[in-house]
């Protein structure tokens, strides 16, 4: 090999690793603004809409927290949607930032549940303890997760088949 050409290889192994090491800083650089705006605005937020493979984890949360019975596989007594209050997500674990939405579900023994009227249940609620009465708090896109996996889990003692499974 001429020097020439050995010179010219040198200098393109060169080039080669200064490139290197600018794309591991500016990665590095990406990777600390992602995760400044993930603390800032939550996870969910920064990334957007869900990847499959994102849906797919969601999903397995949800199917571990109904196999765990926090929250039940039976629908909600209430349910409730408004802004993030800071709480632990019952299906994911992650707090519900105020800039996210927060669905609430509100679930009551069913001696409790027994009472048709509106009065009679607050009645029975102001009368009984607090231990009663169960909430769980969720985000908005974990919410979904789990409706859709309870509904699947749940299928058989309903009527009509989940949505994606044919009779």
């Amino acid at each position: 090999m001429s020097r020439q050409r050995a010179d010219a290889v040198v200098g393109a192994a060169e080039t080669i690793r200064e490139s290197v090491a600018r794309l591991n800083r500016i990665a590095k650089l990406a990777l600390a603004d992602q995760v400044r705006a993930e603390e800032r605005w939550g996870h969910w937020a920064v990334m957007g809409s869900p990847r499959q493979d994102e849906e797919s984890i969601v999903r397995e949360l949800a199917r571990a927290a109904i196999q765990a019975g926090k929250p039940p596989v039976r629908p909600p007594r209430r349910t409730f949607g408004g802004v993030g209050s800071d709480a632990s997500c019952a299906v994911c674990g992650e707090p519900i930032r105020p800039n996210q939405m927060e669905i609430e579900m509100v679930y009551v023994e069913e001696r409790l549940a027994k009472h048709t009227s509106l009065s009679a249940v607050l009645e029975r609620l102001r009368a009984q303890s607090e231990a009663e009465v169960q909430r769980y708090q969720l985000h908005a896109r974990c919410f979904a997760a789990w409706e859709f996996e309870r509904i699947k889990m749940d299928w058989p003692r309903q009527t009509h088949p989940p949505p994606d499974r044919p009779f």
